[in-house]
């Protein structure tokens, strides 16, 4: 009887500390779940289903989907959660849902939806992170003026408000507290790994802002982020493309073939065909069999347009004509030809091949973001100029209403 009455206490004992012991290490499991995994897990299984969070759009008749979606993952709270933007790719005007995770640990949109791509028009717009990790800036502006309106929204952790507008130019470049985009296609994990917001991100500070961090001056802004050169490009739905010259699927993750790349150049430019650039659409065809098929395209302002076919390739620039910042001849005029056989500036005084003809007369705008091939040229459009290369030579240049260098 005594050894029961002494055995009973015991295994009640043991059991008890072992009850303890794994309540302890639940609490302990519990404390160290990382809040940044668990939100990255959950956004994995968001971009298998992006259709799941997006809105209706089937009464906008100024988006065209292409069938891909692509994302970013930023931070706009200052928390060790972070928020994911998702684009469903459009061939001109994108949608922008943005996505954060509920009190209950599941992704939900917040009811403000963003806008990013050019239109058929003039008409742009981005959006760009925060460097320090608070809210999201929205630009809408017009190609061809400097001026970028913009608009800095707030996020509370359930909804976006509009706070405070402001403008920049882009002659002086993106400002330091705004933080252009690189966007990833859904199934590629890399952009999970990449928080593109402020060095907050991740810190395990805490994921409330103090009141003294909510009134703190916004007139002194921390230095963020330079803009990234290597900006977000349309992503092709699979089987569009054509056999023949295709992108390289590793292109992404390669190098650029050439390692000095003049600055504010595309920063894959010099490797081979981005996996991401669309293959022209806008083609003209003639019936001479002695012309060969002619992409033409220019930049969303304009001012820079090219033409390429088998025969020959090259861009103009026709602000060079009145500007001359590379030499005039009374006989032919200024240099404002970049030829892609030489890879070298020269005048042309004759009718430029992207011009009107009995091919047609349409042009195709690249919009900024984009990168467009035909044949092993491809060029990369952004607002602070155009970069093309061939595929194949690593050679190219780097375009823009104030300067032209070549690489490779």
């Amino acid at each position: 009887m005594t050894s029961c009455s002494s055995d009973e206490p015991q295994d009640n004992t043991a059991a008890s500390s072992t009850n303890r012991g794994d309540a302890k290490s639940g609490e302990k499991a519990e404390a160290k779940a990382d809040p940044t995994q668990q939100a990255i897990d959950a956004y994995k299984d968001v971009l298998k289903d992006p259709e799941k969070y997006e809105r209706d759009h089937s009464d906008r008749d100024d988006y065209h989907p292409t069938g891909t979606y692509s994302y970013a993952l930023i931070e706009a709270n200052n928390d060790e959660v972070p928020e994911l933007l998702l684009k469903n790719d459009c061939k001109y005007f994108s949608p922008v849902t943005f996505i954060a995770i509920g009190q209950d640990g599941k992704p939900f949109a917040v009811d403000r939806e963003l806008v990013a791509g050019a239109g058929t028009t003039a008409a742009r717009a981005n959006v760009a992170a925060s460097s320090e990790g608070d809210g999201i800036y929205e630009w809408s502006y017009t190609s061809g003026r400097p001026e970028v309106p913009t608009i800095h929204y707030n996020f509370d952790g359930e909804q976006l408000t509009e706070g405070e507008k402001s403008e920049w130019s882009q002659v002086t470049g993106t400002p330091a507290e705004q933080v252009e985009l690189e966007w990833y296609v859904t199934d590629d994990a890399n952009g999970l790994k990449k928080n593109q917001s402020g060095s907050n991100f991740g810190s395990g500070e805490s994921s409330a802002k103090s009141d003294s961090s909510n009134s703190k001056d916004k007139s002194k802004k921390k230095k963020g982020k330079k803009p990234n050169p290597d900006l977000p490009a349309g992503y092709v739905k699979k089987g569009d493309r054509k056999e023949g010259n295709k992108p390289n699927p590793d292109g992404d993750a390669s190098a650029s073939a050439s390692k000095d790349l003049p600055e504010g150049a595309y920063a894959k430019a010099g490797g081979p065909i981005p996996s991401d650039a669309l293959e022209a659409t806008v083609v003209r065809r003639y019936k001479e069999s002695y012309m060969h098929d002619r992409a033409v395209f220019q930049s969303p302002s304009g001012n820079i347009k090219c033409a390429v076919d088998a025969s020959f390739a090259g861009c103009g620039i026709p602000s060079y004509r009145d500007t001359k910042p590379y030499g005039y001849s009374k006989t032919v005029g200024a240099n404002w030809w970049v030829d892609f056989k030489n890879w070298k500036l020269m005048p042309r005084d004759d009718v430029p091949p992207y011009a009107p003809d009995d091919g047609g007369s349409e042009i195709e705008d690249v919009p900024y973001g984009k990168t467009i091939y035909f044949g092993d040229h491809v060029c990369h459009s952004e607002y602070n100029g155009m970069t093309c290369w061939n595929a194949k030579t690593g050679k190219g240049a780097f375009m823009s209403i104030s300067k032209t260098e070549f690489f490779g």
